[in-house]
């Protein structure tokens, strides 16, 4: 939804929204510097969400404070039939205004709205992820937009002004941030938004990421850092010095069996290739300070070498907050997802082939690929050239919006998250 509402100002005449629209061609700017605290508190709200259903509408509240927007709302789901997942969040303000936002539903419902949402989620996820669109790059902001009944509501709450960012690369999944605001911004957006909103974006879709993937063990078990023995790979929680806090069952035989990764005598998490080692190390300490609002590194894929020419192990690396407080309060540092090629989870290929598009010789393909398998190797066993297995797989990592085979695999634990 690309409208939601706040105080109401009163009627409003269409010559004077007229006057207040002819403003534009004089645009001002408000300048705005966001302070380290700032920063600070918005990264550790964010992170506070990614494992909670309870703490997203005070990240939308810091965002929203951090932009100098009226409100905010957060959305994601996906357009393929195949995949349930959703979420939408608003920031605080909006909730006093539940029955403009029911008088919007039940307009969109009606058919007697002006394809307003369809025109902007149709042009936003258009746009690279984490970059900043403006109202008036979607629409012309005259007479003809203020008519239409989706901005009429808005009017209603004392919004007009809104600013968006697309917060995903995955072509079937709809993703983004909605800045709304208040009439005082009429002639122009606040301009810390593209300074800002770019700056936290990344943060938000990690948050969401996070929560996405972890979202069936609270369906099911009301917990996350408790319960991750239930998540069918390896998962670590890794404090920024390194140690570890804790690991299930499917990380605890990988560490023993050497497998590319270790646990040292004092109890730390490394990898057993010297410049794995090094790079891994990096990240835990880089995304543990994100975790904290110290640094801005919202995530990091580390590709782990194994013994005899094996498969690597892919190691995602995360921010992580217990702001739930399972494991212990306070307790901040690296949420570690192994992704072992060689045990593949129990992928449900034909759904990846239903929501990708996918030939069915794609989906063959795609399968070898989530167990590792290089291209000679697939090119061996479906006896075909190698060149068709590249360009099959070069429409593979296309249909699904991904620049790389770890890219691909990732996303389809984020589209089909592995939990028992």
């Amino acid at each position: 939804m690309f409208v939601d509402l706040k105080t109401d100002t009163g009627p409003q005449s269409a010559s004077g929204e007229r006057q207040r629209f002819e403003r534009l061609a004089k645009p001002y700017e408000l300048k705005m510097n966001i302070s380290h605290h700032s920063k600070k508190n918005t990264l550790i709200s964010i992170y506070d969400a990614a494992l909670s259903d309870n703490n997203w509408r005070s990240a939308l509240d810091a965002c929203q404070k951090a932009v100098n927007a009226a409100d905010a709302m957060f959305y994601q789901f996906s357009r393929a039939e195949t995949v349930s997942f959703a979420l939408e969040e608003t920031s605080t303000n909006i909730t006093q205004h539940q029955h403009l936002l029911s008088e919007y539903n039940q307009l969109v419902a009606e058919g007697r709205g002006s394809n307003y949402d369809e025109e902007g989620l149709g042009y936003v996820h258009q746009t690279q992820p984490y970059t900043v669109t403006l109202d008036e790059n979607i629409w012309s902001l005259d007479e003809t937009y203020l008519a239409r009944p989706e901005v009429q509501i808005a009017l209603k709450g004392g919004y007009l002004r809104r600013s968006f960012i697309n917060l995903s690369s995955d072509p079937i999944t709809l993703s983004g941030l909605i800045f709304l605001y208040g009439r005082n911004c009429d002639d122009a957006v606040p301009a810390g938004v593209k300074e800002v909103g770019p700056f936290f974006a990344p943060h938000v879709s990690k948050a969401a990421e996070i929560f996405r993937l972890t979202t069936g063990l609270r369906q099911k078990y009301n917990a996350v850092l408790s319960v991750l023995d239930k998540i069918s790979t390896g998962v670590l929680v890794v404090l920024e010095n390194g140690n570890i806090a804790v690991k299930n069952r499917c990380a605890q035989q990988l560490l023993e069996e050497k497998s590319g990764v270790s646990e040292t005598k004092s109890g730390q998490f490394a990898a057993n290739d010297d410049t794995a080692a090094a790079l891994l190390k990096r990240a835990i300490q880089e995304v543990g300070l994100t975790a904290k609002g110290e640094h801005d590194q919202s995530g990091v894929v580390v590709q782990i070498p194994r013994r005899d020419g094996d498969v690597p192990l892919i190691a995602v690396v995360s921010p992580l907050r217990d702001g739930e407080m399972e494991i212990e309060k306070g307790l901040s540092g690296a949420l570690v997802t192994l992704v072992d090629p060689m045990r593949p989870v129990d992928v449900q290929c034909d759904l990846v082939a239903q929501a990708y598009g996918l030939t069915k010789a794609e989906t063959r393909v795609a399968e070898l690929v989530l167990q590792g398998k290089s291209n000679v190797e697939i090119s061996d066993r479906f006896e075909v050239s190698p060149e068709t297995v590249k360009s099959q797989i070069s429409a593979i990592l296309a249909k699904s919006g991904c620049k790389s085979r770890v890219a691909f695999i990732w996303r389809v634990f984020q589209l089909i998250p592995p939990i028992e």
